[in-house]
């Protein structure tokens, strides 16, 4: 497996796409239809033209795809169009008018549920999953401290240029969220995410401020590098870097944010 626990071999591959097919880039309910689509279009439709043009479409994406390392299942999208005209196209072989058109009607009513389902949470339920695949679970109102951090640094560092390491790749507290409300408050500060490749003990002494987040540090599949830099730093300490303590905050997830200055910082040139 790689890093992300992804699988190498090309059965396990092969799996793992399927998987992610059918959940949840389609769903288990429009998978079912594509099923039926390709079903009919084998065994009633038979046209081996069309259906070579559609294994041109689809097969090569998926074999390179499979011999990738990285997978992810948003790599499948390309083929998407390509499912749904199969579907169509199986759905279209039905020699009776009522059993076809209840056919298409089927695929555009789940479709629209689902798409009012995954886009607004609305009734009927045809995706019931609340989890981290699909995004219709109810919104979250929770103080993730980004303006709180930000809000603390300008009151320490009032027009100071700042450079912000931050050991944290969280899904509420990242980098790239944090460089938005830098963005939104006009602030002169620097962020950089540390982490994503190893870490030397020695590469954090550049930074004026240096951000953790412990536990949780980040996503299960990104957070190799993190949690051992982490357990290299706690153990020799980061004060030995010259860094010191300024203020730590309790997050919502129950980690702790905690926020350190390197000794010069304060000596920074002002503008």
């Amino acid at each position: 497996m790689t890093m992300e626990r992804d699988p190498i071999q090309f059965f396990p591959s092969l799996l793992w796409y399927a998987e992610a097919l059918r959940f949840p880039l389609m769903s288990p309910n429009l998978f079912n239809l594509f099923f039926v689509g390709l079903s009919l279009f084998l065994i009633i439709g038979r046209k081996w033209r069309e259906l070579l043009i559609f294994a041109c479409w689809i097969v090569p994406a998926f074999f390179i795809l499979i011999v990738t390392p990285n997978k992810d299942g948003r790599y499948l999208m390309p083929i998407l169009p390509a499912l749904s005209l199969l579907t169509v196209a199986g759905i279209d072989t039905v020699r009776i008018k009522i059993i076809r058109n209840a056919l298409y009607f089927l695929v555009i009513a789940v479709g629209y549920i689902q798409f009012n389902n995954l886009s607004f949470n609305i009734f009927p339920d045809l995706i019931k999953e609340k989890g981290p695949y699909y995004y219709n679970h109810v919104p979250l109102q929770q103080d993730w401290k980004n303006k709180e951090v930000l809000s603390f640094l300008s009151e320490r560092f009032p027009n100071t240029n700042l450079l912000i390491g931050i050991l944290a790749d969280h899904k509420y507290f990242s980098p790239a969220q944090l460089q938005l409300n830098i963005y939104l408050f006009r602030l002169p500060y620097s962020i950089e995410a540390v982490g994503d490749s190893p870490v030397s003990f020695e590469d954090i002494k550049r930074y004026d401020i240096f951000i953790t987040k412990y536990p949780q540090i980040s996503a299960e599949w990104v957070a190799v590098h993190r949690e051992k830099f982490y357990k290299e730093l706690s153990k020799k300490g980061i004060e030995t870097l010259g860094f010191s303590k300024l203020t730590e905050y309790v997050l919502p997830d129950d980690s702790t944010l905690i926020l350190y200055q390197k000794s010069d910082a304060k000596e920074k040139r002002r503008f």
